[in-house]
Order: C-alpha cells, then structure tokens, then sequence
C-alpha cells in the first residue's frame, strides 16, 4: 500500500478516528479531503455539517500499515526508477571522467 502524503489536520482526524475521541476543532476541510481519499464514511447533514464519521475498511488498512502517519519523504513511482538509476549512473561516470582528465594534466 502506498503511503499518501497527509496534512496535520488530517493525521489529527485520523488518530481521533482510531481512538475513538473527539474530531479537532475546524477540522470540516480535513473531513472533506480524507473522504475524497477514501480513508473516512461521512454522513453530512444540510451539505455542511457532519453528523457521523467513521473508518472506512482502506483507512484502517492504512491505519495498520502505517500507524504513526508518517508522510512519504518521495514520490517516486515504479516508472521512475530507471530514470533515477541512470541519472545517478551517469553522474558516477561524470565524476570518474573529470577524475582521470585532471590526473592526465
């Protein structure tokens, strides 16, 4: 599962969600946003106000596998792998290269 990268509001919803206190103040725009990333089940009233929230099975999945909310330090995706590597190839044989030139003069 990927790790997604969360607000302190949020994170604060979450813990609140999995120990069963009470939501932070002003924390509607959070509650917006873990719903849009199915993390929470929000029962609005009137559009504007939640009356009840509670984990969906995907946040107390995520809440399991990364329990202390940590954020992801990188996005990096499986597509971008190989560019990484031959970047990083290629900067080690720069360096090699400007090595053997100032050794030659």
């Amino acid at each position: 599962m990927e790790r997604i990268k969360l607000t302190k509001t949020e994170k604060q919803v979450l813990r609140a969600l999995r120990d069963g206190t009470e939501l932070p103040v002003g924390s509607r725009l959070a509650v917006y946003s873990l719903e849009d990333k199915d993390m929470i089940r929000v029962a609005w009233v009137e559009g504007k106000y939640f009356e009840a929230v509670e984990l969906t099975p995907y946040g107390r999945c995520y809440l399991r596998k990364n329990p202390k909310l940590r954020n992801p330090l990188f996005n990096i995706s499986e597509k971008d792998l190989p560019y990484i590597s031959i970047t990083i190839f290629s900067i080690g044989v720069l360096a090699l290269s400007i090595k053997l030139i100032l050794k030659a003069l």
